[in-house]
């Protein structure tokens, strides 16, 4: 059996000469969700928050030095490699190959001393409660006339997701509105009275159905322009096959880019 290895940031552990000295437990993001009593009521009552909590990991690790290396320099270099890594990381580990989440380390302050004197340190993470997967964060692109005839798309895992969906728009500088539906699984978003000028001829619509929102992105300037479109997450991909199809009543919509974001606990 291989010997547990993790991500953080930009490196794996042991391309910093480290180790993992303790494999993980299974670990599974719990629903948010609590028990309250109703006065009057026999037992209680469980109320879903809708949403999955963080996931509080810890890895044992340690440094052995080499002739080459010495475990001081390792060290050195592992914590110099932490010290600009703020917030939210990408990681990874051997247990789940092909899926990526975010962590943040919690508790650097504290095992600075530890990795300095003993070599080895317990480090603590808070992690994100779904692991995506690498190929479902690739954008799929689609010609108009193939998202037209319909796409279909399987997700892989029990999970609902919620892709992030690009329509570019037709590139000639001349004025003309955009106009079209995004059929999703039955349900209909639409895009109408959206007015382009000849400035805006390197546009594409972003809709991004995790958070929620809908805006026009000028590829030019960066510039993002909010659109009041009715995004929420009914419009997201179930597991199995899931279908696709835009409908366009001008000629501004082109092709369609589909990032689906497959993931699961």
């Amino acid at each position: 059996m291989s010997r547990y290895d993790f991500k953080f940031g930009e490196s794996w552990l042991s391309e910093l000469g480290g180790r993992s000295t303790r494999p993980p437990d299974r670990e599974i993001a719990q629903r948010d969700g609590e028990m309250v009593k109703i006065p009057g009521m026999d037992g209680s009552v469980y109320v879903d928050h809708g949403s999955y909590n963080n996931v509080e990991i810890s890895r044992d690790i340690s440094f052995v030095g080499t002739a080459a290396t010495p475990v001081q320099e390792k060290v050195e270099a592992f914590i110099d490699g932490c010290a600009y890594l703020h917030g939210y990381q990408p990681f990874e580990d051997t247990d789940h190959p092909g899926m990526v989440t975010e962590a943040q380390l919690k508790n650097f302050g504290d095992i600075t001393r530890k990795l300095r004197i003993l070599h080895s340190a317990v480090l603590k993470f808070s992690r994100k409660p779904f692991w995506y997967s690498k190929e479902g964060l690739n954008e799929l692109e689609y010609s108009y006339s193939t998202a037209h005839a319909g796409i279909t798309l399987n997700n892989p895992y029990p999970a609902n997701t919620y892709p992030l969906i690009r329509v570019w728009l037709s590139p000639y500088a001349v004025a003309q509105t955009v106009d079209f539906d995004l059929i999703i699984n039955d349900q209909t978003i639409t895009v109408d009275g959206i007015q382009l000028t000849s400035a805006d001829i390197n546009n594409s619509i972003i809709i991004d159905i995790e958070k929620e929102i809908a805006y026009m992105l000028n590829h030019r300037t960066n510039v993002k322009s909010p659109l009041d479109i009715n995004i929420s997450r009914d419009f997201g991909f179930t597991a199995g096959d899931n279908t696709l199809m835009v409908t366009r009543r001008t000629s501004s919509v082109t092709s369609l880019n589909i990032t689906p974001k497959w993931r699961r606990l």
